[in-house]
């Protein structure tokens, strides 16, 4: 029996489906043609909590405490690895996104209410023209940078990004251990 996927969270502003371009990664994911989960024919999850950062390097360590709140001690399973991944993808928006070059823009951090046992998180920023979310594979193993999106690809269910409008969202799911 195939089990409902919870919805992305909208970037902000909301974009029309058309509009989107979906990208997505990990373990047995399907090119869509809309954001994963986006059609409206699934359940949809409530958000656990949101915040809007700066988009600074510091936003990194707010990130990390925020998920640590939210998810303790109702999701401790899954908390250390969601602040690693969530850690990895504010940084690469501050470095890689046009946020961190507009002066005010802002970065949204987003939990999702698990259903049927996956948790999703997503950080919305201002996108690049010039870069898209990737691992890479082909990095020196002892450079100081590189290795966040692999980290993200290893450790997450499923993870991709979509582009609503000028902005960006790069997300991850992680799979709740079975309680009994």
């Amino acid at each position: 029996m195939k089990q409902p996927e919870m919805a992305l969270p909208r970037p902000n502003p909301p974009a029309s489906p058309k509009t989107l371009t979906p990208r997505l990664a990990g373990p047995a994911v399907q090119t869509r043609r809309q954001p994963p989960d986006d059609d409206g024919t699934r359940a949809v999850a409530g958000p656990l909590g949101h915040i809007r950062l700066p988009a600074h390097e510091q936003s990194a360590a707010r990130a990390r405490h925020f998920v640590r709140e939210i998810l303790t001690p109702r999701f401790l399973q899954v908390c250390d690895d969601a602040v690693l991944l969530v850690s990895e993808l504010i940084t690469n928006s501050v470095r890689h996104s046009d946020s961190a070059h507009r002066p005010g823009e802002t970065l949204t951090l987003t939990l999702r209410e698990p259903i049927s046992g996956t948790l999703r998180v997503a950080v919305t920023d201002a996108g690049s023209p010039v870069s898209e979310p990737r691992p890479r594979h082909d990095g020196d193993q002892e450079a100081e940078h590189g290795r966040g999106l692999l980290l993200v690809e290893t450790i997450a269910t499923r993870w991709g990004w979509y582009e609503g409008g000028a902005n960006r969202t790069t997300w991850f799911e992680l799979t709740l251990p079975a309680t009994g």
